[in-house]
């Protein structure tokens, strides 16, 4: 190698030496810099999501904590019973309703009109259809709106229903139900 470089003229030395530098150079970005920076940007997008992510958190936290408050004696019944002289909530009869039909909900969401929305995941569709007819029938509870789809063997739906008493609905659809 030594007789390499010596055989070299000190114009093409200076070129060989700028141009492995440079060589260097870019290894140096495409290898460490730019990795890096990728990994930098990534995490700041970790944090950023965590931190929306924590923000909504919170924010449920402090919705729990306020419907909480607002139902009174439901913490100290279970939740699914009504406190002495209190007439059952919306919650407390689409569960009884519920379990009496053998169908499963996924997931209950009150508003503040004193509704719930309830989503089934799978479920045959008469069996959501006898649970419905049972809430209006027996404790005069409404569809505000309702979303069905086809599970995966078109045997099975998943719905989300919005439901409410009678006299709470006033959601600006005039009593259109599609």
């Amino acid at each position: 190698m030594n007789g390499f470089w010596q055989d070299r003229s000190p114009r093409e030395r200076g070129l060989i030496a700028v141009a492995a530098a440079i060589l260097i150079v870019l290894a140096g970005q495409m290898l460490v810099y730019r990795p890096l920076m990728a990994a930098r940007a990534e995490a700041a997008a970790a944090a950023r999501a965590a931190a929306a992510l924590l923000g909504a958190v919170e924010a449920g936290a402090a919705e729990a904590r306020r419907l909480k408050a607002a139902g009174g004696g439901q913490a100290e019944t279970g939740g699914d019973r009504p406190a002495a002289g209190q007439a059952p909530s919306v919650r407390q009869l689409a569960n009884a309703a519920a379990r009496r039909h053998g169908l499963r909900i996924a997931r209950l969401r009150p508003d503040e009109a004193g509704g719930l929305t309830v989503w089934v995941d799978a479920v045959r569709a008469p069996t959501l259809h006898a649970w419905l007819v049972e809430l209006f029938r027996d404790h005069g509870l409404v569809v505000r709106r309702a979303t069905l789809t086809r599970a995966d063997d078109g045997a099975m739906v998943a719905a989300q229903v919005q439901i409410a008493r009678a006299g709470a609905v006033s959601d600006g659809t005039s009593g259109d139900r599609r």
